[in-house]
């Protein structure tokens, strides 16, 4: 009885082995799949090794690892290389065989390898942002391209880095905040990390984030108010928006973008909404009002919203009668002359009243526009060439609303080149309907047009092609009239007076 008792704590103490040594039964390993998806990885098995042994000693054991329990039991066909051990299906079961160094007894356990999918990420569109000062630097919703990213994808969390190695490891003090500034002038890659809200296992995509242009500010003349004279003085008129277009699109290539538009509101410019037709005949709704010009990019969709104002000005000035030229016989051949320029203020003025309504008179169309430089005795004035074309501004002192006219001077004799000059230039049909033709020897390859009405306001803008010394324009768009054309071509200026039927 003595002796069984002995056996028994014997067993109790070394174990059913016979030497007490136990295989603790270690973590699954669990690893991120790789970009292939194909749940095969390396495990290195070893790292199970302290986990197995608890506090035993590991100089008194030998640990293998196996692919079945009974070569585990048998001690044979051990795994040769442990610590890079490619798993063959997934998940799979390893066999650990626990021995005693000193006398050969063994436990065994066993523990699961595991390969987690990772995510699988949709590559993106670029994410792309217009430009409003064209600097190619932009603020960009990062945010805004997660549903295209993740494609549907359940229980993941998308965050974004400015490189792949931060975007791999998941590190949220990398992380990127949304809205983001880029940092590299109009394209710039940053990535998107995609991480399983269980396993935390990551994947990757590249983000191409892409500044676009703007269109161009108009240049400076558009801001100025399209201003209309109103002589039945209701406060509303007749305006022709796109009068503004070439300011609008200035030097860029129109095939670039869509036709301009022109809006009563802010929010249907910006969606491209209700745009005002036909913007040639657009009566005003309030005065002063405002609208809003549109223009977009066909590429990428940028634009840009600008407003200008449409003014509606009371008793505006009428040159009543067009003024006669003036010629003066002196019988000496020196093309020089005094002229009285107000010859013809009283048939100019008709009934408007003279306290108000003020005659000035230029050397130059702009001048006349502009109301600069006019001349300061025109009762007395003498030409400087001949014949001289001189330009009158029609001025209402109060509202500076104004209408403009010329006439030409003569005298006997020659003066400079000015006559060589005007048989140089032709503008023909004049009057005509749709179409006149500019005709001049010293035209070279191009040359800029301006049409203006008689309050001065730029109708027409344009830069033509000169072929065979002549360039035609297009005024089938404009009212019945007068109207001045200023055409300017490699320094040489020229202002003529047409009549549209």
């Amino acid at each position: 009885m003595k002796n069984t008792f002995l056996l028994l704590a014997v067993l109790f103490t070394f174990g059913l082995n016979g030497y007490g040594q136990v295989a603790n039964q270690p973590d699954d390993i669990e690893l991120c799949d790789d970009v292939l998806n194909d749940g095969i990885e390396a495990f290195d098995l070893t790292a199970t090794n302290s986990q197995i042994l608890g506090a035993q000693d590991p100089f008194e054991f030998i640990i293998s690892f196996h692919l079945t329990l009974a070569d585990a039991q048998n001690g044979v066909l051990a795994i040769a290389n442990p610590a890079a051990y490619f798993n063959v299906v997934n998940p799979q079961a390893v066999y650990v065989r626990l021995e005693s160094i000193a006398n050969g007894n063994f436990d065994t356990t066993s523990f699961a390898l595991i390969v987690n999918p990772i995510p699988s990420p949709t590559t993106p569109t670029p994410l792309e942002v217009c430009d409003d000062d064209n600097d190619g630097f932009t603020e960009f919703n990062l945010n805004d391209k997660d549903l295209e990213i993740v494609n549907g994808e359940p229980g993941v969390t998308i965050s974004y880095y400015e490189t792949l190695s931060g975007a791999q490891s998941g590190d949220p003090s990398l992380a990127l905040a949304s809205p983001y500034s880029n940092v590299i002038a109009s394209l710039q890659t940053v990535y998107a990390s995609v991480q399983n809200d269980i396993t935390g296992c990551i994947n990757t995509t590249p983000l191409d984030l892409v500044v676009n242009n703007t269109p161009d500010t108009p240049t400076a003349d558009f801001f100025d108010a399209l201003v209309v004279c109103d002589n039945d003085v209701d406060g509303f008129a007749s305006f022709d928006l796109t009068i503004n277009d070439a300011s609008v699109l200035g030097t860029q290539n129109p095939s670039d973008f869509w036709p301009i538009t022109y809006h009563e509101t802010e929010s249907d410019a910006g969606l491209g909404m209700n745009a005002i037709s036909p913007a040639t005949n657009y009566i005003n709704t309030s005065n002063p009002q405002t609208v809003w010009v549109r223009l977009a990019h066909i590429a990428t969709g940028c634009q840009r919203i600008t407003p200008f104002e449409l003014i509606v000005e009371i008793g505006c000035p009428v040159i009543e009668q067009e003024p006669d030229d003036i010629f003066i016989n002196e019988g000496d051949d020196n093309g020089l002359a005094v002229f009285d320029l107000t010859l013809s203020e009283p048939e100019m003025l008709g009934n408007q009243d003279p306290l108000i309504y003020l005659f000035s008179y230029h050397v130059t169309f702009d001048d006349s526009v502009n109301g600069e430089n006019d001349i300061a005795t025109p009762e007395g004035y003498q030409n400087i060439a001949n014949p001289q074309t001189i330009y009158v501004r029609l001025s209402n002192d109060n509202t500076g609303t104004f209408a403009l006219t010329n006439f030409d001077i003569e005298t006997d004799g020659i003066l400079g080149i000015d006559e060589v000059t005007t048989t140089n230039f032709v503008i023909y049909p004049n009057p005509t309907g749709d179409e006149i033709v500019i005709s001049s020897r010293d035209f070279e390859s191009t040359a800029s047009i301006y049409v203006f009405d008689l309050q001065g306001k730029k109708v027409i803008s344009e830069t033509n092609t000169i072929l065979e010394e002549e360039l035609r324009l297009n005024i089938s768009q404009l009212k019945s009239g007068m109207y001045f054309v200023q055409i300017l071509s490699e320094g040489v200026i020229r202002t003529e007076r047409i009549i549209k039927k």
